[in-house]
């Protein structure tokens, strides 16, 4: 349809009726205003479908699925196009558009209407925007056309090759589609249209919220939703996963309070304020809400209300009513020390907490990291290295990566606050790895990445998570104000962006995608999760094995002792196909 500025060269008979938009002042709108086009006959005879409708035209159905040719894959348009008259004939349908609400996803896809006699090409393609019966996916590949020899293998199924589809009446013809991308090396998986916000330490499971909704989902098992009662919290595991961090009213009265879930029951957490009071959220009103627990599930950690001031009410920031809590089945729900602050922040939060429980981080107001060392004084990491946040923490908790002032900083709590307990491990770049942009203006276009970096400092990353030895960190570089980058770093070769981590290892499947928000890894760095910022979609990468460049051969090499190895003896990192990507 005509946008206001804009020239549109295309004919508007071409647009159908059922184009989620329309501007009835334009001719492309009163184009709309019939019922000509093959694909509107097809939607509305789709859902009245009289007996002539399906003995005289053709059919065609398939499934979409992901490169591993066995996960199916919502939100996709598929769309079959008359070779012989392409603009005025042709007619789509979504993958899952039958699913009928279910969580998972579901690659079906059929497509109706089709002319006997004539040949149709089958293609895909991502959803920009519109009203539509299952959420729109990303294209996590490149978009392709179907042909009869569709496989996974990018150098083998040449996306632009097409082989026409001959429709018959009252005939079905089956199209599957398989999404490019190599079978070996680093593996990425699109998950779910949802939030998985944490990852179990194996690697095997994900905590997750559909709005309210709790789920888990199991790399072997699928999904399972936890029953209704229980809502969505902040997705804090254990090491393997099968105790989760939820919500939960224990008593009937409306407040809820941290329970911790397990396929056999709950334990309930408590609260500091007697369950008589709490915050509101979008879940509900809770007295307080569970961020994390250690690795064997005996310790947890997060934010509580409690009512300082008596007034019945325990929401008062400037009354400090909203502080960090820790719990074990021994001593119960406690409070974590906040002195040394020379005025109460906005609130105090615990975010995460070391593997084996010692270690706590947290943040004050959303201006100070802190932390606790076997629940110790509060630590503010904000007045000794400028970082705001802190929720990456080794097992031991000997490393704490920390989003400084200079860069990382790489704390070791063991060796106290003194200078010799940080190591900076530096960041990315300004104009090498992200372009710094200010008020819609890139000003890489302006200054030398020397000069940027003068002014503002290095590139701001917060750190997000970290594998058992430290070795493997993941977090979010940038801003939203200036644009926002996934970043992971690897001990003897330093930090990379995500997406150029993936686009040189040849992962084509993930080309299109931001992946600007990694959340969590597991024990061994191997595994990571993530999602897009602001977006509810959820991925995973795999990364047992990886591919460096080594004499001219793309040589594949475990992750990541043996590609820090390969890079430290000469090795370009990535497939010598995918270096310039």
């Amino acid at each position: 349809p005509d946008i206001p500025g804009t020239t549109n060269p295309a004919d508007p008979a071409i647009i159908e009726t059922m184009f989620p938009f329309i501007n009835h002042r334009s001719p492309a709108g009163a184009e709309q205003s019939t019922l000509e086009h093959p694909d509107d006959v097809a939607g509305i005879s789709n859902l009245y479908p009289t007996d002539d409708y399906l003995a005289s035209t053709g059919s065609v159905t398939g499934v979409l699925r992901l490169k591993d040719g066995k996960t199916e894959y919502s939100g996709i348009n598929v769309i079959a196009r008359n070779v012989n008259n392409p603009l005025f004939d042709a007619v789509s349908d979504m993958t899952g558009s039958a699913t009928q609400g279910q969580l998972g996803p579901d690659g079906r896809f059929t497509i109706n209407n089709l002319k006997p006699g004539e040949q149709y090409t089958l293609y895909i393609e991502s959803i920009a925007a519109g009203g539509y019966p299952t959420t729109p996916m990303p294209l996590v590949s490149v978009g392709e056309y179907w042909n009869t020899g569709e496989s996974s293998d990018p150098v083998l199924d040449n996306n632009c090759l097409a082989t026409p589809i001959a429709a018959e009446a009252g005939v079905t013809q089956t199209a599957d589609l398989t999404f490019n991308g190599y079978q070996k090396g680093v593996e990425f998986t699109p998950v779910v249209a949802a939030f998985i916000s944490n990852l179990s330490k194996n690697g095997r499971k994900g905590a997750g919220l559909a709005g309210s909704t709790a789920f888990i989902w199991d790399q072997s098992q699928g999904f399972k939703v936890l029953p209704p009662e229980f809502k969505a919290s902040h997705g804090g595991m254990n090491r393997n996963g099968n105790e989760m961090l939820v919500q939960y009213d224990t008593n009937g009265n409306g407040i809820q309070e941290p329970v911790i879930w397990t396929e056999q029951g709950f334990t309930a957490l408590g609260s500091l304020n007697g369950d008589t009071c709490g915050g509101s959220s979008s879940n509900g009103v809770n007295s307080a809400n569970g961020y994390a627990l250690d690795d064997a599930g005996r310790t947890a950690v997060g934010l509580a209300y409690v009512d300082k001031d008596g007034n019945g009410t325990c929401q008062q920031s400037f009354a400090n009513e909203i502080v960090p809590f820790i719990w074990d089945k021994k001593g119960g729900m406690r409070e974590l020390d906040t002195s040394g602050f020379d005025s109460p922040p906005q609130f105090v939060r615990a975010n995460a907490i070391s593997g084996n429980g010692k270690v706590v981080l947290g943040t004050a107001g959303f201006s100070d990291a802190i932390a606790w060392v076997e629940e110790g004084p509060m630590i503010n990491l904000g007045d000794i290295v400028g970082a705001f946040d802190a929720y990456a923490v080794n097992y031991d908790g000997t490393k704490v990566a920390l989003d400084g002032d200079n860069g990382v900083e790489l704390w070791n709590p063991t060796q106290g606050t003194g200078p010799e307990a940080f190591t900076n491990i530096g960041s990315l770049r300004w104009c090498v790895d992200l372009p710094f942009i200010n008020f819609g203006t890139d000003f890489c276009t302006l200054l030398s990445e020397e000069e940027i970096t003068d002014v503002v400092g290095p590139v701001p990353i917060l750190p997000a998570s970290m594998s058992d030895d430290g070795s493997v960190i993941i977090g979010r570089a940038g801003s939203f104000r200036t644009g926002l980058a996934g970043a992971v770093y690897i001990e003897g070769m330093g930090w990379i962006t995500l997406k150029d981590f993936l686009n040189k290892q040849g992962v084509i499947e993930a080309k299109n995608l931001p992946l600007d928000n990694p959340i969590a890894i597991s024990a061994s760095g191997r595994e990571m999760i993530g999602g897009l910022a602001g977006a509810s979609f959820s991925w995973l990468i795999d990364i047992d094995q990886a591919f460096v460049c080594e004499d001219g051969q793309s040589v594949q090499t475990g992750f990541p002792n043996g590609l820090a190895n390969k890079i430290q003896q000469g090795a370009e990192f990535g497939r010598c196909e995918h270096l310039d990507d």
